[in-house]
């Protein structure tokens, strides 16, 4: 059996993939007259609408033996999210993407990418697979033992890539520039293979983005961290649908 091959670009979204766009700001603070201190804005962020693969029993053999299979879905999440384009003279040293969901029983199995540090990281992490055996993994599945299968291949994937939170409600993936390479801002994209329990026709949670942002002031190089308020979500599987709360 073929995979499904899904090639995951490295475009910019466009506005019709757009979930929202949040403005984010940095702690330091302007005076307003009148109306005491201001929040200085350092960029934006815009989150894509997730893509959701939902993920049949009979697809998955091995995880039909679990004697608890019944109680769960699981569901595949492709998370993208693209920031604001900086000005000359500044750029950026890291951004933090993090999804919590208000469920506990709702955990993150698995994370991708995992831990990108190296160029030997990317060759591995760049194309994954996922199989049967509900695992994320850069190698081939024997066509023989698979009823379900399907290959994710990213253009392009840049260190240095930390995730977090695996076998958690609360995850993320923290993205840092290297040492002689900027952190692109265009399509940073993200996948989290999720166990839902079937109970549940609808889940709440949030998501939160934190970037540092390095520019020069009065001739100094300086890293200012800038962040925007937990934007809710609702989700639901049936739809394999996000939308805002």
């Amino acid at each position: 059996m073929t995979p499904d091959e899904i090639i995951i670009a490295d475009a910019p979204l466009d506005p019709g993939q757009v979930l929202f766009t949040q403005d984010l700001f940095s702690s330091d603070q302007t005076l307003a007259p009148g109306e005491g201190t201001l929040a200085v804005r350092e960029t934006s962020v815009t989150l894509g609408q997730p893509t959701v693969y939902v993920l049949r029993s009979g697809d998955m053999p091995a995880n039909q033996r679990r004697p608890d299979a019944h109680r769960w879905r699981f569901v595949l999440i492709h998370f993208r999210f693209d920031l604001e384009e900086l000005p000359p003279g500044r750029s950026y040293t890291e951004s933090r993407f993090t999804v919590k969901f208000d469920d506990s029983q709702t955990v993150a199995l698995e994370l991708h990418p995992d831990v990108v540090m190296t160029e030997t990281d990317v060759e591995k992490s760049r194309t994954f697979t996922l199989g049967p055996t509900l695992t994320l993994a850069g190698i081939e599945v024997s066509p023989g033992h698979v009823s379900m299968e399907r290959r994710f291949e990213f253009t392009r994937l840049d260190p240095v890539i930390t995730s977090f939170g695996a076998g958690r409600s609360t995850f993320s993936w923290r993205f840092t520039a290297g040492t002689n390479s900027e952190l692109f801002a265009c399509s940073r994209a993200v996948f989290a293979l999720l166990q839902l329990p079937k109970t549940t026709d609808q889940f709440t949670g949030t998501i939160r983005f934190q970037t540092q942002v390095s520019r020069r002031i009065a001739g100094m190089l300086n890293r200012l961290t800038a962040d925007g308020d937990a934007q809710p979500f609702t989700f639901r599987p049936a739809d394999a649908t996000f939308a805002l709360s």
